[in-house]
C-alpha cells in the first residue's frame, strides 16, 4: 500500500471520527453575543435606501439532536438610522430594532473546535424612536451564517459568527416612504462566549 493511500485513508478516518470529539458534554448551548450591523445600500425606481453602521446584542440558545445537527433560537437587538435618498431631500428614521430567529444548524467537531453553517428564518421589528407618524413594523426576513466555536475547557467555548439576513427595508407607514420598500441585505459578524450544558 502506497504512503499516499495510508495517508488518506488515516484522514479519512479522522475525518470520520472528528463528530465523536468534542461532543462529550450536553445538549445544549447558549451564547452571548456582540455584533456589528451593516445594512446593503441598494436604489430601487431612483431611491436609494442604506442605514447606518452600528451595533448590538444577539442571544441565543442551541438544542443539538446530534453531534453534527441541531435547532437554534436568536434573539437581537441595535439601533440604528434608516436612510431614504428621495427626490425631496433625504428621510432618516431612527429606530430600535429586535430580531427573533430560529435556524436549523449543520455543525462538524474538530479536535477544539467547532464549524457550523446555519439557515432560517424570523422577524425584524423597527420600532421608530421619535419620529411623529412612523409606525412600527414587522418584516419576515431569512436568516443564513457560518460560525466557529473555539473550546475554552469542557463547558465554556468563543464564538465568532458571520451572520446575515434577507428582509424588505421598513417604510414605517410613512406617505413619501411607500411604494420604496426592497429587498436588502444585513450583516452582521459577532463574536461572544458560550456555555455547553
Amino acid at each position: 500500500m502506497s504512503k499516499a493511500r495510508l495517508t488518506i485513508g488515516m484522514l479519512g478516518v479522522l475525518w470520520a471520527a472528528a463528530p465523536a470529539v468534542g461532543q462529550d458534554v450536553g445538549k445544549s448551548e447558549a451564547s452571548v453575543q456582540f455584533f456589528g450591523s451593516f445594512v446593503t445600500s441598494n436604489t430601487v425606481n431612483g431611491v436609494l435606501q442604506t442605514a447606518t453602521n452600528s451595533g448590538g446584542e444577539l442571544a441565543n440558545y442551541r438544542f443539538l439532536f446530534s453531534a453534527s445537527t441541531g435547532v437554534e433560537v436568536d434573539y437581537g437587538h441595535t439601533i440604528n438610522t434608516q436612510l431614504y435618498e428621495l427626490q425631496t431631500g433625504q428621510v432618516g428614521v431612527k429606530s430600535s430594532q429586535h430580531e427573533v430567529s430560529a435556524a436549523f444548524v449543520y455543525r462538524r467537531p474538530l479536535p477544539g473546535m467547532t464549524l457550523w453553517i446555519q439557515a432560517g428564518g424570523g422577524g425584524l421589528i423597527f420600532d421608530s424612536t421619535g419620529l411623529p407618524g412612523a409606525a412600527m413594523q414587522t418584516r419576515l426576513t431569512f436568516v443564513y451564517g457560518l460560525g466557529t466555536d473555539f473550546s475554552l475547557g469542557k463547558h465554556f467555548f468563543l464564538r465568532l459568527e458571520q451572520r446575515g439576513m434577507l428582509y424588505s427595508s421598513p417604510t414605517f407607514g410613512l406617505t413619501a416612504l411607500q411604494g420604496v420598500s426592497r429587498v436588502t441585505n444585513r450583516i452582521e459578524p459577532s463574536v461572544g462566549l458560550g456555555y455547553r450544558f
